[in-house]
């Protein structure tokens, strides 16, 4: 039979029941007798009835429909190498529970209006994954105010405390293992490429870095710290302009793993052997870590699990299931891959 094009009101009418309790049938609802409910199922599988979102959130206040909000970088090449394996992870996840995703950036680029309070007053989505740490507070307010579900997921919000529910990396961790895992290799004469702009990930994987050597009694202050920007080619730049610290160098840690692939082809064509006179560690562990040569020893941010809790948290809040009361931050430790560099 050809698929019919109709609404909740149509198979309610074909039913004899009233639309509510199509509605609850189509849910699993245990309002209504077993016997009604298994009647409309098939009803609507005899008709190929598919409901529209829209009417399903019009009769339940659910579309079974997540929006994930992407950082503003996400359509540059480096960031986006991470955040495409965070999305499927995401995806992943939210398929297994039978939710449907709408991907967004936190503003209209044309309009500057805000994309999140429009997906919510449309009744687009039952709950928010947010990719970013900037937020503009009256929309977090208004999130609050509304008890519209929402997590935080890969970045901290940029508050302490337990003011918003948020999963993310433990990144003064993942800097920690970089940093003992260069002084277990016996390197002294360490350096560090990290980007050019403040953001607080960026920032943490210093800092644990940084902490970890001073620790081990190694040397190591802002003067080590070379910046750039994000891409390939800004880690081989830094790598030629700054040739003569890196002859002497036995260690580098580079915040990114892009930034070490740049740096990894700057140093072969210094004649540095790597890993003979340099180890080489990224950060990130993506996929182009394990197919270039040498392969990169990487500290492996915990995609999986990271996508797994924020899933598993934000679905506890559009069910209201327990525990739901509170804010709940988890912050996830990634895990040293080592490989050739």
């Amino acid at each position: 039979m050809k698929k019919k094009t109709m609404t909740i009101h149509d198979l309610a009418e074909l039913a004899g029941v009233s639309v509510a309790t199509v509605s609850r049938s189509l849910n699993g609802s245990s309002l209504v007798r077993e016997k009604t409910k298994q009647r409309i199922l098939d009803l609507a599988a005899d008709m190929r009835f598919e409901i529209n979102a829209s009417a399903k959130g019009l009769a339940t206040s659910k579309v079974d429909t997540i929006g994930v909000i992407l950082p503003s970088e996400y359509d540059k090449f480096g960031p986006q190498q991470y955040y495409a394996s965070l999305m499927d992870d995401l995806r992943d996840s939210l398929e297994r529970s039978n939710y449907d995703l709408i991907v967004s950036f936190a503003n209209n680029r044309i309009t500057n209006k805000s994309n999140i309070l429009r997906l919510v007053d449309r009744h687009k989505v039952d709950g928010l994954i947010i990719l970013r740490e900037n937020i503009d507070q009256s929309v977090l307010d208004w999130l609050e105010k509304e008890n519209v579900p929402y997590v935080f997921s890969h970045h901290p919000p940029k508050s302490d405390g337990f003011i918003y529910d948020a999963i993310f990396t433990d990144h003064v961790w993942g800097g920690k293992l970089a940093g003992e895992h260069l002084a277990a290799l016996g390197c002294r004469k360490i350096l560090c490429i990290s980007l050019d702009v403040k953001t607080r990930q960026f920032e943490q994987r210093e800092s644990g870095f940084c902490k970890s050597l001073t620790d081990k009694g190694i040397d190591f202050g802002a003067e080590n710290i070379l910046r750039c920007p994000w891409t390939i080619e800004d880690g081989y730049k830094v790598i030629k302009e700054n040739a003569s610290q890196f002859l002497q160098a036995d260690g580098l840690f580079s915040v990114t793993d892009l930034l070490a692939f740049g740096a990894m082809q700057a140093l072969k064509e210094l004649k540095i052997r790597i890993p003979q006179d340099i180890s080489v560690i990224g950060y990130d562990d993506i996929p182009l870590s394990s197919s270039l040569r040498p392969k990169l020893t990487t500290i492996h941010q915990p995609r999986e699990k990271i996508a797994q809790q924020t899933c598993l948290r934000l679905i506890e809040k559009i069910q209201k299931k327990e525990p739901v009361l509170g804010k709940f931050n988890l912050a996830i430790r990634p895990r040293l891959v080592i490989r050739e560099s």
